[in-house]
């Protein structure tokens, strides 16, 4: 649990979730120019390296400054999450190299807020100059069939203009224990052409699992493939894909899945591990598919910057331009769940009205619904 101040609680959430929130805290943290900390989350300095291991505060020489603080009750606490999304207004409208004037604001959030920060017209003209040169995948991302150039780790240097993604790739460093893991499982596949999925449901037998056996065809049949590496928490969905992807396709396709799922992806080191390591192996493949709305599926997106298909319907009007059935996304830009909840907020709604901040470059492939 997340402990804040008066008795706060809050559930860990799943690592996609963790990650969305931190590049938004580390976005928040250049707009306001405050230290960057992650409270609770000592469990990831087993999967992940420098720079995110050294902001954890609990092994931070921060921790008695901060404590103190805390002690004292001048800490502030905001709440950018799903079912506390309070502080959007201050994120669309605060001037936060100036406010608030705590020197500790707590950031509660469990989703991808970086664009409430795009609308404030305060910061967003310094978070579109950040994201007007495109950076490249660290190596330990990509596969060297299909890179000029790659990261000591394995990562596709693709370049992608945005925030989202170069963010997290400086954030996220797995390691080496699971870089050596993804290592020895990629040449298991001998430079096949990969297709990645993440199957964030159980699937069963209905609509669900037609449609990702329809896509997955497609997209394996389009890119030349041979496997298709599926990431889940449900032994059966994998099972279910592989019976189904065999009965109605190539004989010659291949699914397969690395180790045993993790139920619980922050619940233990050896949780975290598994979690880390599919994310890895997903960021690593020629050709992603993910599921709508999976922060996991933006994650491995993020990280390996190879082009991606989203499965399964719409669920109401995106945005920005709709997204079809099995299409490639235009964006490699996490999605905002939250954004027509913001917009309906006074100074967030002020924001998408100024047609600077609406249609900067940044802003476009923010609001692209997936």
């Amino acid at each position: 649990m997340l402990r804040g101040r008066d008795g706060h609680f809050r559930p860990v959430p799943g690592l996609g979730n963790v990650m969305l929130s931190v590049v938004s805290a580390a976005a928040m943290a250049v707009a306001s120019q405050r230290v960057l900390l992650i409270e609770n989350y000592t469990v990831a300095a087993h999967s992940l390296g420098p720079p995110l291991s050294d902001l954890l505060l609990e092994h931070s020489a921060w921790r008695p400054f901060i404590d103190r603080l805390q002690a004292s009750g001048v800490a502030e606490d905001w709440f950018a999450a799903h079912d506390n999304s309070s502080a959007f207004e201050q994120l669309c409208a605060t001037d936060l190299r100036h406010a608030p004037a705590s020197p500790l604001l707590r950031v509660f959030s469990n989703l991808y807020f970086l664009p409430t920060l795009l609308l404030n017209k305060h910061h967003a003209a310094q978070l579109n100059r950040l994201a007007e040169t495109p950076l490249p995948a660290p190596a330990e991302f990509g596969r060297a069939a299909v890179c000029a150039a790659r990261r000591a780790d394995g990562v596709c240097m693709h370049g992608t203009a945005g925030l989202w993604a170069p963010a997290l790739r400086l954030l996220f460093r797995p390691r080496q224990h699971i870089v050596s893991s993804a290592d020895g499982y990629t040449s298991q596949l001998a430079g096949a052409t990969t297709v990645g999925v993440h199957v964030r449901s159980a699937l069963g037998n209905g609509a669900a699992l037609s449609e990702l056996v329809s896509c997955a065809s497609r997209r394996l049949s389009a890119a030349n493939a041979t496997v298709l590496l599926v990431a889940t928490m449900h032994t059966r969905a994998s099972d279910a894909l592989k019976t189904a992807l065999q009965r109605a396709s190539h004989p010659a396709w291949r699914v397969v899945r690395f180790g045993t799922p993790p139920e619980l992806q922050g619940a233990s080191e050896a949780h975290l591990d598994a979690a880390v390591l599919d994310l890895l192996l997903l960021a690593r493949a020629d050709f992603l598919l993910l599921t709508r709305g999976s922060t996991f599926g933006y994650v491995a997106h993020g990280l390996g910057g190879a082009p991606a298909a989203v499965v399964g319907a719409q669920n109401g009007r995106d945005l920005g331009a709709p997204v079809g059935e099995c299409a490639v996304l235009p964006t490699s830009e996490a999605s905002f769940h939250s954004f027509r909840q913001a917009l309906h907020l006074p100074h967030c709604r002020a924001g998408a009205a100024n047609a600077s901040l609406w249609g900067s470059p940044l802003m476009r492939l923010s609001t692209v619904m997936h």
